[in-house]
């Protein structure tokens, strides 16, 4: 059986961590990331089954993540 993968975008890094850690633990396959930009370049290089996604984040911020998300035509649910 395949884990779910999950892809946090967090700016916060020990927020961040925490969930990860969490998740796998968990038996999920996280990944975190820490700004907008890492996020989308995750998303293009990975298949996802769920974004946990901040709003506030540097360089890109969860908003702009969501319009490039459908511009790209990239499906995961976010949280």
């Amino acid at each position: 059986m395949t884990h779910k993968k999950i892809l946090i975008a967090e700016d916060e890094k020990p927020m961040a961590r925490a969930l990860e850690l969490k998740l796998n633990g968990s038996g999920f396959d996280a990944k975190a990331v820490f700004d907008g930009v890492e996020a989308i370049d995750a998303l293009e290089s990975e298949k996802y089954d769920l974004v946990l996604l901040d709003l506030m984040m540097p360089k890109k911020d969860g908003f702009a993540v969501l319009k490039e998300m459908k511009e790209k035509k990239i499906k995961v649910p976010v949280i």
